[in-house]
């Protein structure tokens, strides 16, 4: 059997159809489990989002308090710079210094002149830089009342740093300086005190896109500061738009849901994000425990299935078997199942029927016998004193008339006896009763021996035996054997008018033995029916015989283990082919 029919066949199987109706329940758990596990993912993610979004404008709210903060400062600063009555440059000096302190980050206040010349700082050596060309200082000149600048390394050699600077006018608007405040970015540590579980990352990005401070702290080269060319979520931010998203970390290349929100007041944006792998653990944890549950409970839902399943078809191939007995002998064993009411019922029902099977054949059979035994009676004292009688006539000389209705009361008892056994054998081959008694033959012997003693009752001069010698010996009951080369050549000599031929070969582990008339053949369109019961080819005409002869040769040569099959052309002639087992010694 071929895969696509052992399937077939195993889901018409009680089991499969057990297994399917699981499937049939399972699948739309299953379905609904992953829609249910898709929502609660959904949701999660939303809530995620949300939340480094609630963080990222926490975190936009803290960094601009620190900005508004130290501009209110340099506010304040910049009246010493803006009196009508000059202060010393000293004091000045100690009044940043002490101000720049008290802000964490912040590495120093100063003094810048229209001409972008710090004039007065709180940190000695940097008086007198020229920072004319930095775009902070020229978005002042531009008429900006305050800056905060990107990140920048600056030219007194400290880290990575930015500026706040704020604009001094006088009442008429006249710029009269800038009061600038440098920071340096990892000072911000102190004023963004966020702590994130885990993975959670946070960072305050400046308008180029580049990181000016991030928790937790990592190490960055200016390249790997550049955000916004991977990031096209914070592309969006720094456009003035709040945005959430998952997209691949610039540091780790790791999934990342994040949360960016504009800074007030600023072109920065501030930035919340945690891996997808860390938010979603508890969902995929979730999932996985309720899948391991869903399989096992599946599992053992499939264990039971077979169990019950088991219980339903052993007893159901119990019953197969023996009603496969009943079919081929009539009648069987009583069958003892054990499983659900119904087959036990059914198994009642089938050993009742082998019962009334049983009792029928044995009726049968006796019928069988009796009619056999009291038809072949009277037509063997027939045959008996028909042949008494032709001796008598041969011994006496009388008419050659008379002699011919002796000859044919004696041909037509035996065609009767054959009609006869016909019947018989007909019936029990069909009913399954047939028994054999197996010896070792030697075939040729057999043969031979057998045309000797048919030649009284056949015209056996036309049939030639061709077998060879050394042949291994044959396992089959004589009697039937000689029946099957019986049919097989009267049927040769009755179709044909020339000669008949008998041969044999050794095949594999059987002997094929041959009978070949030369006849006008038998149509194609005929030949699958000739081994039918009471079927007789259409040129058989008037000749005699009940159609029996070859479908009773068939159920003698199968009965022995072989097979038989027919050769036929028109206008050459038949040949009849049938095997039978060599016996082996051991």
């Amino acid at each position: 059997m071929d895969k696509r029919g052992g399937l077939r066949h195993y889901i018409s199987s009680v089991c499969g159809i057990l297994v399917l109706f699981l499937i049939t329940i399972l699948v739309p758990v299953i379905i609904l489990q992953a829609v249910i596990y898709y929502n609660r993912f959904d949701a999660r993610r939303a809530d995620e989002l949300q939340s480094n979004l609630e963080l990222a404008r926490a975190i936009s709210a803290a960094f601009s308090a620190y900005v508004n903060d130290i501009l209110r400062q340099e506010k304040a600063l910049s009246v010493m710079f803006a009196s009508p009555v000059p202060l010393p440059e000293s004091y000045i000096r100690r009044v940043m210094a002490g101000s720049a302190g008290e802000y964490p980050g912040l590495r120093d206040f100063a003094w810048i002149n229209t001409k972008g010349i710090i004039t007065v700082s709180s940190r000695p050596g940097v008086a007198g830089l020229d920072i004319s060309d930095r775009s902070y200082f020229q978005n002042i000149l531009k008429g900006k009342s305050y800056v905060v600048s990107d990140l920048f390394t600056p030219r007194t050699g400290d880290m990575p740093s930015f500026v706040i600077a704020r604009a001094v006018r006088s009442d008429s608007g006249r710029l009269i300086g800038v009061m600038r405040a440098l920071v340096v970015a990892d000072g911000l540590r102190s004023v963004l005190t966020v702590h994130r579980p885990e993975q959670g990352a946070i960072a305050v990005i400046d308008s180029r896109g580049y990181a000016v401070y991030g928790y937790p702290e990592v190490h960055m080269s200016w390249r790997e500061r550049n955000w916004a060319g991977s990031q096209a979520v914070l592309r969006r931010a720094l456009a003035g738009t709040e945005t959430t998203g998952i997209i691949a970390s610039a540091l780790t290349g790791k999934d990342i849901m994040v949360g960016i929100t504009p800074v007030n007041g600023t072109e920065w944006v501030a930035e919340a994000s945690r891996p997808v792998s860390e938010a979603m653990a508890p969902v995929y944890r979730e999932m996985f425990r309720n899948f391991l549950l869903l399989l096992t409970v599946a599992f053992i839902a499939f264990i039971l299935a077979v169990r019950i399943s088991r219980r339903i078809t052993v007893p159901l191939n119990a019953l197969r078997k023996s009603s496969q007995a009943i079919g081929l002998k009539g009648y069987t064993e009583r069958v003892q199942v054990s499983g659900p009411e119904e087959i036990e019922e059914l198994a009642a029902t089938i050993n009742t029927m082998s019962e009334d099977i049983r009792f029928k054949e044995e009726e049968r059979e006796s019928y069988i016998h009796t009619i056999s035994h009291d038809l072949r009676a009277p037509l063997t004292l027939i045959q008996g004193h028909a042949q008494l009688l032709q001796r008598f006539i041969d011994e006496a000389g009388i008419d050659d008339n008379v002699c011919l209705s002796v000859v044919t009361i004696i041909k037509n008892t035996h065609s009767m006896n054959t009609m006869i056994q016909d019947l018989v054998d007909s019936a029990r081959l069909s009913s399954g009763q047939l028994k054999l008694d197996i010896k070792s033959l030697d075939l040729r012997k057999f043969v031979i021996n057998l045309l000797e003693e048919a030649g009284t009752v056949m015209d056996m001069e036309r049939v030639k035996a061709y077998i060879p010698h050394g042949l291994p010996n044959v396992k089959a009951d004589p009697a039937r054997l000689e029946r099957i080369m019986m049919n097989l050549l009267s049927n040769g000599l009755k179709y044909s008018e020339g000669e008949v031929t008998v041969s044999a070969e050794k095949t594999d582990d059987m002997l094929t033995v041959s009978v070949s008339d030369y006849g006008t053949g038998i149509p194609e369109e005929e030949q699958p029916l000739l081994f039918e019961r009471f079927y007789r080819a259409k040129g058989a005409g008037r000749r005699e015989g009940l159609g029996l002869g070859l479908y009773i040769t068939k159920g003698l040569v199968e009965a022995h283990g072989g097979h038989i099959w027919l050769s036929s052309q028109a206008g050459v002639g038949n040949t009849f082919c049938f095997t039978l087992p060599i016996h082996t010694i051991k």
